[in-house]
């Protein structure tokens, strides 16, 4: 009897000690007032919010680092909104994007009427695509399409294609502009791109003798530097010393296409990313044109030590239409939902959501989790019906209050209808993504 006695006493101690503690909510003003600014728009609906005071920080912090030495681009994928680039642009004093997806053009070219708008290709559109998106313009709107637009080339056979394209337009208009092709090249990750200066130099002497097309400048993208491996030595050091390899390398493709004949000032050199930025900053490295977007609104993907000077300006908000105590399990019953409030404080309260399913981490009121039987990978539901997350009696939440959420990728804003621009506790703007859609 001793026994059992002392084996309970300890079993009871063991699970107190390991018995979690319950969550507190905390008080923290600025998404106080994002919750505010939501919920005095009415339609309660799963929304992304943008906190444009941290955005504004954000940008001061890129212009910056940048300084006068390099030249801004705004990737128009983190940023899948013509108003919200507008934004930006108008801030950042830029007019420079960078365009993933060729039926955006339009709207780009519809956003930007300055002079000074500058597109260049991320990725080497299929000329069929370009062809197709360039026709359909209205014929000063194509003009300044050709005018303006850099596209990525990445091989022999890309330029063979480009080059035909631009003798058909040329055949069917003299006046037609060169059209402006930017080599890709391969600075180190090995994703595509011409892989040796040499071969850059003899596709930018073809293009030069077709007298179709310019070579407007070159792309190098160096997306693998911020995802160093720790098997390399410590992280600050394999990027620099990536980065120093990285110029090197540049600088060889430059001075290679530069012996064509085309002055080096008339080439876009282009670079970067939003986890490297800041290493162009420092100066001495090649690429003067440096393409940014998620830094800018700083999603989880991007938390990290080269972007700890940023801060989140991007959330989901969605609202709760349902609160439950003691959330019961299926197949067992409303027993086993409160034994497992007894042993989990943080597990009295469940707080079902509009929506969900999303590649996005809780954010507010912190220590919310989801419910482990409605948990699931991201995105497997792309038509989220409602998640469950669960949380100590010490959260009062409502139905019709909102929980927030970090989206993973800001990309994830081209899955809404609406964006909502909050400055403190006020609505600024209600920005629509692009209307095309992949």
């Amino acid at each position: 009897m001793a026994i059992l006695v002392t084996t309970t006493a300890a079993l009871i101690i063991f699970v107190a000690l390991i018995r979690p503690r319950p969550s507190i909510p905390s008080h923290e003003p600025v998404m106080e007032a994002l919750h505010a600014a939501v919920q005095s728009v009415g339609e309660p609906r799963p929304r992304p919010v943008i906190d444009l005071a941290a955005l504004d920080r954000n940008t001061n912090r890129v212009l910056q680092s940048l300084g006068t030495h390099h030249q801004l681009r705004l990737v128009t994928k983190s940023m899948p909104s013509p108003q919200f680039l507008r934004y930006v642009a108008e801030r950042a004093r830029t007019h420079r994007m960078m365009e993933f997806h060729a039926p955006f053009l339009p709207e780009l070219l519809a956003t930007f009427p300055e002079a000074d708008l500058d597109i260049m290709f991320g990725k080497p559109m299929p000329v069929a695509l370009a062809e197709s998106v360039v026709a359909h313009l209205a014929p000063l709107d194509r003009l300044r399409a050709l005018r303006v637009t850099q596209w990525l080339v990445d091989s022999d056979e890309a330029v063979d294609e480009y080059l035909a394209w631009a003798r058909r337009l040329h055949g069917s208009d003299r006046g037609t502009p060169p059209l402006r092709l930017a080599l890709e090249i391969d600075v180190g990750l090995h994703r595509g791109g011409f892989t040796t200066p040499e071969a850059a130099a003899s596709s930018a002497r073809r293009i030069l003798e077709s007298s179709v097309a310019q070579v407007s400048g070159l792309m190098g993208y160096d997306g693998h530097v911020g995802f160093a491996p720790r098997a390399l030595g410590p992280r600050r050091k394999t990027v620099s010393r990536e980065m120093r390899a990285l110029a090197s390398r540049y600088n060889e493709f430059t001075t290679a296409v530069v012996a064509m004949g085309i002055p080096q000032h008339k080439l876009t050199l282009n670079g970067g990313g939003s986890r490297t930025y800041m290493q162009y900053g420092e100066g001495g490295f090649a690429p003067q044109d440096i393409a940014i977007g998620s830094a800018f609104l700083q999603p989880t993907d991007f938390d990290g030590p080269e972007l700890e000077s940023h801060e989140p300006a991007l959330f989901i908000a969605a609202p709760v239409i349902k609160v439950i105590d003691e959330p019961a399990v299926p197949f067992v019953g409303a027993w086993a939902g409160r034994l497992w409030a007894a042993y989990d404080p943080n597990m009295a309260r469940g707080f079902f959501i509009y929506g969900g399913g999303w590649a996005s981490r809780s954010a507010w009121p912190r220590g919310l989790r989801t419910h482990a039987l409605y948990d699931h990978a991201p995105n497997r539901n792309l038509l989220p019906n409602q998640d469950l997350y669960v949380g100590s009696k010490n959260y009062d939440i409502k139905r019709g209050d909102f929980l927030f959420f970090r989206p993973e990728e800001s990309d994830l804003l081209f899955d809404f209808e609406e964006i909502l621009a909050v400055r403190g506790t006020k609505v600024e703007a209600r920005w629509r993504p692009f209307t095309r859609r992949f």
